[in-house]
């Protein structure tokens, strides 16, 4: 299986990193045709194919949280506090 190194200072992309787990899984399933067709033309093929599955997804990139403000509490808290019913006015 082909496999690139990966270093600190480089990550692989998204896609292929998948290209690279379709490929071993294909691999894994196909093993049978890996004799009939030979070790190079075997990884080609299944290196093709990856890529024709990959076609399909798309990725987009992740979206950026943006930090909303939330709206100022109003005075709403202290009338609601004020408001005093009957059976607490009982009570005091």
């Amino acid at each position: 299986m082909l496999s690139k190194k990966i270093t600190d200072k480089k990550k692989a992309s998204p896609k292929e990193s998948m290209i690279i787990d379709i490929s071993s899984k294909l691999s894994s399933v196909l093993i049978t045709f890996k004799d009939k067709l030979g070790e190079k033309k075997f990884e080609k093929r299944i290196r093709k194919a990856a890529k024709l599955i990959m076609d399909g997804i798309k990725f987009t990139p992740a979206k950026k949280r943006v930090a909303t403000k939330l709206p100022a509490k109003s005075n709403e808290k202290k009338a609601t506090a004020s408001i005093v019913t009957k059976k607490q006015k009982d009570k005091v």
